[in-house]
């Protein structure tokens, strides 16, 4: 009877699945939704493609798997992934009904799976990664993910023994996924760069040792608790890494391993980039696949556009960076891009959770944890701020000494470019939240429009 339901429940999914995107809906979610009230151990049921890759973390998952996957396409290989979204149960399930035929098989080469380390509970017991890579635990939002040993918790209890761990190690929570359990596990991190200037940041999540509660001395802090560091006391700190991206040059990343440097085309320009670069690279050099398989198929690799964009429009740049409301650490991270941009530019933040808007929590402690004080900078002429929460950031800006002449604020986000101008200005950057991207396309639009008509 559980085998009949099983392939009663992929014709009526895949039916779903097919009006959805006639309707031109992506189909990520409610479909897997259906499945798993249907028949709740489907994804356990559905045979997988032959090697599974996974990506978890709190920042960089979707865009490091999203690189992953193109890499392994460009590679020649038979790719499916979830890069539409949909990384909880029910988007693993969409995902794999989408791709296996009617008696659930998905004659692929690799799965390139996101998995939401929250919902770790929900899939690992029905899937097993053959791979995953961890790009960080680290602070997420307070109302879902609570603290970095809440999230710690979840992932490593339910992580199966048998999969391969790629881990950040530069990151000290992230390092101690599967210790004592997971007989692999093979850790990344980056150099030191060249004249990069060390954050002081007001998030820090790993201040004492994880082990016997001494302080942490720090070699150096990229950002808040990303770095080098060791016990004063016990042999806790940053493990010994098989791959280290050493340096940049030009448009090329230079990653060690075991003493040997090889070079790959870059893709992305930012820390963040490196780190979620130097994780693919890794994986896959785990996975068997040589240097030069791997360099052709970064060479036409992107970030995707979701994440970050820039336009030139008759000399003026646009520049749209993804950064997760009610998300400190990636706000700041965002600031951080801003900041080291020396070019005269105008802000437009609009960072209020879309889901949040509706129903509000009254919950706004996260914006005392991101680093406004990284937008008190003498090349930021204007800063605009779009939102039900635009006057809160308002005044964490004051905060912050942001002059209060700078700063423009406007209830609903499609008024904000009425407050812009673009006389001076050289680089516009537009912030916005993940779930705020229809408003963002119409806003970036009308950015667009006016920079057109300032040179007209």
């Amino acid at each position: 009877m559980s085998q009949i339901r099983f392939y009663l429940t992929l014709f009526i999914v895949k039916s779903v699945i097919r009006f959805m995107k006639l309707l031109g809906f992506n189909a990520t979610d409610t479909p897997g939704r259906i499945a798993l009230i249907l028949c709740p151990d489907i994804i356990g049921r559905i045979k997988l493609p032959n090697t599974v890759l996974a990506v978890t973390g709190t920042n960089g998952k979707t865009s490091t798997n999203n690189i992953l996957s193109q890499v392994l396409r460009n590679s020649g290989y038979s790719v499916i992934d979830n890069a539409f979204g949909g990384n909880i149960n029910s988007g693993i399930a969409s995902c794999l009904i989408q791709h296996c035929d009617l008696k659930g098989v998905c004659d692929y080469d690799f799965a390139c799976l996101e998995i939401d380390e929250r919902s770790a509970g929900k899939i690992f017991p029905y899937l097993t990664p053959d791979y995953l890579i961890c790009t960080n635990l680290q602070r997420d939002s307070m109302m879902r993910n609570a603290n970095v040993e809440f999230i710690f918790s979840i992932l490593d209890k339910y992580l199966p023994a048998s999969t391969r761990l790629i881990l950040n190690g530069d990151e000290l929570n992230c390092c101690q996924l599967g210790k004592g359990r997971n007989k692999s596990r093979t850790f990344f991190r980056v150099d030191l760069q060249k004249d990069e200037v060390c954050r002081d940041n007001i998030i820090k999540d790993v201040t004492v040792c994880l082990e016997c509660g001494s302080d942490i001395r720090w070699d150096f802090v990229r950002n808040h608790a990303i770095g080098q560091g060791h016990c004063v006391n016990c042999d806790f700190g940053s493990p010994e890494c098989k791959y280290i991206m050493r340096r940049r040059e030009d448009n090329k990343l230079f990653i060690e391993t075991e003493g040997i440097v090889k070079q790959y085309p870059l893709v992305g320009f930012r820390i963040v980039d490196y780190y979620n670069q130097t994780a693919v690279v890794s994986l896959l050099k785990e996975v068997g696949l040589t240097d030069e398989v791997i360099s052709a198929g970064l060479e036409n690799t992107i970030i995707p556009k979701s994440r970050f964009e820039e336009f030139n429009i008759n000399g003026k740049k646009i520049i749209s960076i993804l950064s997760k409301g009610m998300n400190a650490i990636a706000v700041s991270s965002s600031f951080d891009v801003i900041e080291k941009d020396k070019t005269k530019k105008s802000v437009l933040l609009f960072l209020d959770d879309a889901r949040d808007a509706v129903k509000s929590s009254e919950l706004i402690s996260w914006i005392y944890d991101v680093d406004y004080e990284f937008l008190n900078d003498e090349n930021i002429r204007q800063i605009i701020i779009g939102g039900k929460r635009s006057i809160d950031h308002k005044v964490r800006m004051l905060m912050a000494d942001i002059e209060a002449e700078k700063i423009s604020t406007s209830i609903n986000v499609l008024n904000m470019v009425e407050h812009l101008d673009v006389k001076e200005i050289e680089t516009i950057y537009l912030l916005f939240d993940v779930y705020n991207v229809p408003e963002y396309k119409r806003v970036s639009e009308k950015v667009k429009q006016l920079c057109q008509r300032e040179v007209a």
